[in-house]
């Protein structure tokens, strides 16, 4: 009898050849190392006494939220397991977009943007539990949706109230039924292209974000999971180390520029700090240092 707490190794063979696994640990020490320096610009943000407690506290979820990013790929590309990167790029790309666009101008209203649409999310989705099957579960919703109320009537978000019950609400006061954004507040921007094409990333989004979609959504997985010979379909592996170098190029690429974003807050000391951070980077990782986009014709992605 088979034993079934052990995979069929051709299907999911747990060792690569030493060759593979050299390559795969310098991509992944590559992200570990990039990361090692996000942790320090996260802290030097935590402690900028002179930012108010949202903007601080908005600024330090996104850019705690690329780091979890780049080190779960950092784990994945040190087992081989590509696929599941595309997925983890793609939120990479989406937070990175959003991250440059919160600190490019206006970053005090653009935190109390993102911190409205994030609690009038939450209210919604209560809202709509009422009279549902599922809401009647909760016993303390009409509690939940107090607070949210509560909370949204706070006076910080004056400056910005008019522009959110324009975008949210109806002139009868029911909703909209949009997708809000907290980008979309003051802009025309509805979507991640628009916002990819404001920040002139739109390369990226063309390049990256449509193809890892497609991933994500499992509308484009033949390309990388299937292969003919002799006629014969055959499935990849698992944990298939295919394009491991490629991958992790692009996911340093962009965690570099959400760090030349957060930079540009920092003292003049600190900046000297991490200049000095990323020329020993650079130094250390010659092949991952360089801007990188570019999808190679052999490549499957």
């Amino acid at each position: 009898m088979k034993n079934y707490n052990t995979p069929d190794l051709e299907v999911f063979p747990q060792y690569h050849d030493e060759v593979v696994q050299k390559n795969l640990d310098a991509c992944s020490s590559a992200v570990s190392q990039l990361i090692a320096v996000g942790t320090h610009l996260l802290r030097w943000e935590l402690e900028d006494e002179p930012k108010s407690e949202d903007e601080r506290g908005v600024v330090g979820v996104f850019f705690k939220r690329i780091l979890d990013l780049l080190d779960s790929t950092a784990l994945l590309l040190k087992v081989g397991s590509i696929d599941p990167c595309i997925n983890q790029l793609r939120a990479l790309l989406e937070i990175t977009l959003a991250f440059e666009y919160l600190l490019q101008a206006d970053t005090q209203k653009r935190c109390l943007c993102y911190l409205l649409t994030d609690l009038d999310k939450d209210l919604a989705f209560y809202e709509s539990l009422v009279g549902d099957d599922f809401g009647k579960n909760i016993p303390d919703l009409d509690e939940r949706i107090k607070h949210f109320k509560e909370v949204i009537d706070n006076s910080i978000f004056d400056p910005i109230r008019s522009e959110y019950i324009l975008k949210a609400f109806k002139p009868d006061g029911t909703r909209k039924k949009v997708d809000l954004k907290w980008y979309n507040l003051f802009t025309r921007m509805n979507s991640l292209k628009y916002l990819a094409d404001f920040l002139k990333k739109d390369k990226y989004y063309k390049i990256v974000y449509s193809y890892a979609s497609n991933v994500t959504h499992g509308t484009g997985l033949t390309g990388r999971n299937l292969s003919m010979e002799d006629g014969q379909i055959s499935l990849e592996q698992l944990r298939n180390p295919h394009d491991a170098e490629e991958i992790a190029k692009i996911i340093i690429d962009l965690g570099k520029q959400a760090y030349k974003a957060i930079i540009k807050r920092r003292s003049t000391e600190q900046w000297q700090e991490y200049v000095w951070a990323m020329q020993l980077y650079k130094k250390q990782n010659k092949k991952y240092a360089m801007p990188y986009l570019y999808i190679s014709p052999s490549s499957r992605i």
